[in-house]
């Protein structure tokens, strides 16, 4: 099987939105937002974002289901969401 060249991205992570004033579309900047409140001027459309106190909820390629937490660093969470890139994921993913 040949890989793609490039690796893919997240749904929510466009690259062509950096360019169009939304630095933190992509990369550890990209992480989810908990709760922006009030929703209209706070929720960055770019990122993926939860209405749980907790955390995300997010359904994995393996078919489990985690809620991760809002303390996660953005290392992390890139990480996560870009499984090609090689990345270890950080100690605060458990």
């Amino acid at each position: 099987m040949q890989l793609p060249q490039n690796m893919f991205q997240p749904g929510f992570a466009i690259a062509n939105m950096v360019g169009r004033g939304a630095p933190d579309a992509i990369g550890p900047g990209s992480k989810f937002q908990v709760q922006p409140a009030p929703f209209l001027g706070n929720c960055d459309p770019t990122r993926a974002s939860t209405p749980h106190a907790g955390g995300i909820q997010v359904g994995l390629a393996d078919g489990s289901v985690r809620t991760l937490a809002q303390g996660m660093s953005g290392d992390t969470w890139w990480a996560a969401v870009t499984p090609r890139g090689g990345e270890v994921l950080g100690s605060d993913w458990d």
